[in-house]
């Protein structure tokens, strides 16, 4: 049963469990294994460990007082802070800089 047909190169190419090509003069066939090639991944990451409230409070910032330091929006803090958004790389190293700290010791997975 055939589920795809394309035309490569002057070629049919019928796509099941391997590709069949078969030259538009129907005198040559090719059985080729398929190539997988992923193009987008996702990864979905969730941290076991936020302090990013306890730091803020200990040093007496409000979370639009530390957006502005770090560059960000208020929404953006309460999410980290509520667990709805994982900072960047960038944005952890940011927090990092401003407490005086390892991100490792604010943030975990």
């Amino acid at each position: 049963m055939l589920r795809n047909r394309v035309i490569v190169q002057n070629a049919e190419v019928f796509v099941q469990d391997s590709i069949i090509v078969q030259s538009l003069n129907f005198r040559n066939i090719y059985i080729v294994k398929p190539t997988l090639r992923i193009v987008s991944f996702t990864f979905t990451m969730t941290l076991t460990k936020n302090n990013l409230r306890s730091f803020r409070e200990k040093e007496g910032l409000s979370q639009e007082k530390l957006a502005d330091k770090v560059s960000v929006t208020r929404q953006t803090i309460i999410s980290i802070e509520g667990g709805r958004y994982v900072p960047s790389l960038e944005l952890a190293l940011k927090f990092a800089k401003l407490f005086k700290c390892k991100v490792e010791d604010m943030f975990g997975v």
